[in-house]
C-alpha cells in the first residue's frame, strides 16, 4: 500500500500579529525556524500568543497591513506573501517542514521547488534565508513600532 500523506493548510486568515518573541503569528499558528533549522507554522503556544504588533486587515487590497506599512497577502490557494523589499512565498501548511521563496531565492524543503519556473531559483541556506527575508521583513515592523 502506498503512504498516503494529508497536509493541512491554514485557510481563513482573519488574525496575523508579531509576538512578543518577535515571531509572524497567523490565527494561532506561529511561523518559527526550528533548531533543526526547518521552517514551520506550529501552533503557538499560549505565552507566544501575546501581540507585539498587530496587522489590520485591509478590505480593498484584500490584505493584512502592520503600523508603518508592512503588507501580508494570503492566497486562497494556500499561500502567504509577505510584502517587503521583495515578495517572500511560503506555503501555508500546518505542521510541515516548509520552504520559502523569493522572486530569486529558495530555501527549505525540496518538496516546494518549482519544477517548471522560468528562472531557476538559487538554493540558500534555511537559516540564512529566514535572517535575510522573513525576520528583517519583522524587524523592519517592530523597528516603526518602536520608534
Amino acid at each position: 500500500a502506498g503512504l498516503s500523506l494529508t497536509l493541512s493548510v491554514l485557510k481563513n486568515i482573519h488574525n496575523i500579529y508579531i509576538n512578543q518573541q518577535g515571531n509572524l503569528v497567523f490565527n494561532k499558528h506561529e511561523l518559527v525556524l526550528s533548531k533543526a533549522g526547518h521552517i514551520q507554522l506550529l501552533s503557538a503556544a499560549r505565552e507566544s500568543r501575546e501581540a507585539a504588533v498587530t496587522a489590520d486587515w485591509d478590505v480593498t487590497r484584500n490584505e493584512f497591513t502592520f503600523p508603518g506599512g508592512g503588507r501580508i497577502r494570503v492566497h486562497r490557494a494556500g499561500m502567504i506573501i509577505l510584502q517587503g523589499l521583495c515578495p517572500v512565498y511560503i506555503p501555508a501548511v500546518l505542521d510541515a517542514s516548509l520552504a520559502a521563496a523569493t522572486d530569486k531565492h529558495f530555501a527549505g524543503n525540496i518538496y516546494y521547488y518549482p519544477i517548471s519556473s522560468k528562472q531557476s531559483l538559487i538554493k540558500m541556506s534555511t537559516q540564512d534565508f529566514y535572517q535575510e527575508n522573513i525576520r528583517s521583513f519583522i524587524q523592519q515592523i517592530l523597528k516603526w513600532h518602536w520608534s
